[in-house]
């Protein structure tokens, strides 16, 4: 393979994925999101408890990271599953879960109570639809307008 695609492995060489651009460049899109996850949510549930909207945010941004992941993704794996799912999303619903059971934690059944309400799941989807929809934009953008010599290696 490497001889068949040297460009492929010059990128790596050369540094020229880790460059203080690229660092700046997702910064300012995970503050865009940031920002478009916490006001999506903050008017899609205006009467929500400081419980349930931070839940809701946190649970938003959790299968946000996770589903980016899951698109950059080429070769599946059984250990990518495990390492995907298995210490992402299970950890994170056993904590709240667990934490919600201690009657002394500030977070006592709030757990049961936000997902139990089909808000919940429909501002969750919302988000998480529309910084999904953001991110594939975003991502053909740079890709047709801005390609990467790793782009340019896959035509």
């Amino acid at each position: 393979m490497r001889s068949l695609l040297p460009c492929l492995y010059i990128i790596g060489q050369q540094n020229l994925f880790f460059t203080h651009s690229s660092f700046i460049l997702v910064n300012i899109e995970a503050f865009f999101f940031a920002i478009l996850i916490y006001f999506t949510i903050y008017f899609a549930e205006p009467d929500a408890d400081y419980m349930t909207f931070t839940l809701s945010v946190y649970t938003s941004v959790v299968f946000l990271v996770t589903a980016k992941l899951c698109f950059q993704v080429q070769y599946w794996t059984w250990l990518l599953v495990i390492c995907i799912f298995i210490t992402s999303l299970v950890p994170y619903i056993a904590f709240n879960y667990l934490t919600s059971l201690i009657e002394t934690s500030s977070t006592y059944a709030s757990f049961e109570q936000v997902f139990s309400s089909p808000i919940f799941y429909l501002v969750v989807l919302l988000t998480s639809g529309i910084t999904m929809v953001l991110t594939a934009v975003i991502d053909m953008i740079k890709r047709y307008f801005m390609p990467t010599r790793i782009d340019r290696a896959r035509k």
